[in-house]
């Protein structure tokens, strides 16, 4: 079972509402969220599975085994489990489509909110690990970035870069401290008020303190420039 090509850190598995509705027996839908869950494990991408405790049928033994497969599969599968997917969302006219079920905006709104916690908790857990060489795609027309990692005061990104330059007469001039390492490639940066401009290569750092001006002033041609920045709110006497 593929479902896409690139594998995702994470899965978000919301499934089988539809399922519920149309009565389907318990025992298949459990089964169908199996396969589904095992896939997404046995491709490496972790799974979020999420549940429907809004939903309400006709007939209160059906529903009560619909929603316990949930439960049941977030514990044989070691997954965690949001238990609602959406909250008060069912039959809240203000909340959903004519149908009473499907989500409108204010709705969306409402289930962004409610799971966005839980991704948090996961993600600021998740350990991380990559390599700056690796997915290093040919820069076009204008340099590339990436965050690698985005913190509240710290975000560090890699940079992309060859034949590249500031645009003559324009400086950067950010709000944070500025720690760039040049891992390859060569390049030179011009700050303002100083002579020439410094050249990097790989293994040089620079430090730039915020509100200093500076440019790139040139990037090699021959060689495309990865960089290694780190963004940062200098805010103590030590820092």
């Amino acid at each position: 079972m593929v479902f896409c090509s690139i594998v995702p850190t994470w899965s978000l598995l919301s499934w089988a509402p539809n399922d519920f509705f149309m009565g389907l027996p318990a025992a298949g839908i459990r089964a169908n969220l199996e396969k589904i869950i095992d896939a997404c494990l046995g491709s490496g991408a972790r799974v979020l599975l999420a549940g429907f405790l809004s939903l309400r049928g006709f007939y209160p033994d059906y529903t009560r085994s619909f929603h316990a497969i949930y439960t049941e599969l977030s514990r044989s599968r070691q997954v965690p489990l949001i238990p609602d997917f959406m909250p008060g969302i069912p039959q809240n006219p203000s909340l959903t489509l004519p149908d009473g079920i499907h989500p409108n905006e204010k709705g969306v709104d409402r289930i962004v909110e409610h799971v966005l916690p839980y991704l948090r908790v996961l993600l600021e857990k998740m350990v991380i690990s990559g390599s700056m060489f690796s997915s290093v795609a040919e820069p076009g027309r204008d340099e590339m970035f990436e965050d690698i990692l985005k913190k509240e005061n710290v975000r560090i990104e890699r940079i992309i870069s060859r034949g590249h330059s500031t645009q003559q007469g324009e400086w950067y001039d950010q709000p944070r401290d500025e720690w760039v390492l040049l891992l390859q490639g060569k390049a030179a940066v011009l700050v303002e008020g100083e002579d020439r401009a410094r050249v990097l290569k790989p293994g040089d750092y620079i430090h730039l303190p915020a509100r200093i001006r500076h440019r790139v002033d040139w990037t090699s041609r021959d060689e495309t420039c990865i960089w290694l920045a780190v963004h940062f709110d200098a805010t103590g006497p030590d820092q």
